[in-house]
Order: C-alpha cells, then sequence, then structure tokens
C-alpha cells in the first residue's frame, strides 16, 4: 500500500493507505476522532475532488474505508468538518463552523492551497473591509450576508476559479 496525507484545511490530521490494482482503487482514511462534529472525507487527485463519504468513529479515531472504480492515484485527503445539521455557505466547500474568528473579526478559513476570508455584510453597519469588496464574492446563508475573499500565494483570486481548481460546487 502506499500512504499520502490527510488535511483539515492546511493542517495535516492523518493518514491515507491506499492501493490501485488497475480496475479499483482501496483507499483507508484514519484521523484523530473530535467528538461533536462530522467529518467527510473528500479524495483529491490533482484534479478532482472525489467524495468518499462519512467518517466513523472507531477506537478513538474517525476512519472510513472504501472501494471505488477508479484509476486516479490519490494525491491527497481533504476533510470537511462540518456540525450535524448544518450546511455549507453557499458556493463554498466550507461550513461556517470550519472558519475561525480572529481578534478583528475576520472569519479565516482555508480550503486546499486556498485561504478565505468571510467578513458579515450589514445594511447600514460599519464594514471595516469595504475597500475589500470589489475583490471579495457575496453569499447569504439564513438571512445574513457575507463577502468572502480567497487569497492564494498572498494573492486574491476570484472565487470561481477556487472552485474550478480543485474545489467543489456545493
Amino acid at each position: 500500500m502506499e500512504v499520502c496525507d490527510c488535511y483539515l484545511g492546511r493542517r495535516k490530521i492523518g493518514t491515507v493507505h491506499w492501493q490501485n490494482d488497475g480496475q479499483r482503487l482501496t483507499v483507508q482514511v484514519s484521523c484523530p476522532f473530535e467528538d461533536g462534529v462530522l467529518y467527510r472525507a473528500l479524495l483529491y487527485t490533482g484534479f478532482d475532488m472525489i467524495p468518499l463519504g462519512v467518517m466513523l468513529p472507531r477506537q478513538g479515531r474517525f476512519v472510513l474505508q472504501k472501494q471505488l472504480h477508479l484509476q486516479a492515484k490519490p494525491v491527497s485527503v481533504h476533510i470537511d468538518r462540518t456540525l450535524p445539521g448544518e450546511k455549507h455557505l453557499p458556493g463554498l466547500p466550507l461550513a461556517l463552523s470550519a472558519f475561525s474568528r480572529d481578534a478583528d473579526g475576520l472569519f479565516r478559513g482555508s480550503w486546499l492551497d486556498t485561504e478565505l476570508l468571510l467578513f458579515s455584510l450589514q445594511t447600514g453597519a460599519e464594514c471595516p473591509w469595504a475597500h475589500l469588496l470589489c475583490l471579495a464574492s457575496e453569499v447569504e446563508q439564513e438571512g445574513r450576508q457575507y463577502a468572502v475573499l480567497c487569497t492564494k500565494n498572498d494573492r486574491c483570486i476570484p472565487l470561481s476559479d477556487m472552485l474550478r481548481n480543485g474545489g467543489m460546487i456545493w
């Protein structure tokens, strides 16, 4: 079996053992268990993101084993972490709980090699990041509006480019 890494955001959290017999790909993913959240494993081939399924708790770890009719070789596995019943922000590969809030009130998350910056938009309220609005995309969830800015290699990129290059349309 060969090995690649498993990531939560940009942080390596586990290992992936895989074997390809030319017809089928067998994948075994293991990472630390986190109480109260769901982990969904997504296989990244360098070109496509393939959902593997929900990981199950076993002996203090989240684990998943899957066989796929696929000839591609895994590059990595990425974890989609959500609270039970939580949905992704529209058009984004992350749920709001996957973002961490910094001291300035800016929410930060990452997907593959892209950092996502999220800030709340409220009509009539002061917005310290208003100068970034021309670079941001707007998303709305449950009546709340957010602006999202994607950066890669310290450069702003359009959300559509991030989704085309390894992201998934949610």
